[in-house]
């Protein structure tokens, strides 16, 4: 008895879960820039100020895709699609893929850009950061944050420093890392007492995102038993109390308006 090679028939019925989304402006309209995960999964471009679909395009390399930017350089929309990096441009309405930023490593799930446009992309499998120089066009693998670590989770640039933070296996821990020199890091130690028990804070189990508001970072948690929001001061390098000590349910709090930021809590 023998059998022909498999075929994959792809997906039975495809996905229609949402990530990430960032938000631009067009021609004065506001713009909405998402991915819908699939096989392939594709990123949709929606003008809000219209309420229609500008357009949809498909990603034949990624299937899940955690992080979009808007590149305040050009204004074109970064993609981490899996293992690819895509490049939309909204005057063109097109899409390029830039290719695998690494042979060796796994799905990225976090990205970020600095002021003069550069991409970093955080990894899994060893927890590297690969940076994408948008004038050489080309990928530079700066390096594992960690020796045996696994996963670069959280990725936040400000001022000339990446906030990372990682895991591996048995242990959380949070960096800052000079761009202009990625030997140049140190440990950040994670609160032990603050605005929640300390038996809370021992159980952190991911440093899952983030997002700069002004001066600090909003750390989304996960812990033993709950969600946690962890706010750390750039200026004052040290973690804050905020006097919220409830859940966090969201993987990020939003972007400033009127000089505050706003997230899901318990309830």
């Amino acid at each position: 008895l023998s059998f022909k090679s498999p075929k994959s028939l792809g997906s039975i019925i495809p996905s229609t879960s949402v990530s990430h989304a960032v938000f631009g402006k067009l021609n004065g309209d506001d713009i909405l820039y998402t991915s819908v995960n699939g096989a392939p999964a594709v990123f949709n471009v929606y003008n809000i100020t219209k309420e229609e679909l500008v357009s949809s395009h498909s990603m034949s390399m990624a299937k899940n895709v955690w992080c979009h930017i808007i590149n305040p350089v050009n204004e074109k929309v970064y993609i981490i699609g899996t293992g690819n990096l895509y490049e939309y441009d909204p005057l063109t309405d097109s899409m390029t893929d830039l290719g695998d930023f690494s042979s060796t490593e796994g799905a990225s799930f976090t990205a970020n850009v600095d002021e003069n446009g550069n991409i970093y992309i955080g990894t899994s499998t060893n927890a590297k950061i690969i940076k994408y120089d948008i004038i050489e066009k080309k990928f530079v693998d700066l390096g594992s944050v960690k020796d045996g670590a696994s996963y670069v989770r959280s990725l936040n640039y400000h001022k000339g420093y990446l906030y990372a933070g990682i895991k591996g296996d048995g242990y959380v821990e949070f960096y800052k890392i000079d761009v202009s020199d990625f030997s140049k890091k140190e440990e950040i130690p994670l609160p032990v007492s603050g605005d929640y028990s300390m038996d809370m804070l021992s159980s952190v189990n991911w440093i899952y995102g983030g997002t700069v508001v002004g001066d600090k970072i909003a750390l989304y948690v996960p812990c033993e038993t709950k969600y946690i929001l962890l706010v750390y001061d750039t200026e004052k390098n040290e973690f804050v109390n905020t006097g919220y000590n409830g859940g966090f349910k969201g993987l990020y709090t939003t972007p400033l308006k009127d000089s505050k930021s706003y997230f899901i809590g318990d309830g």
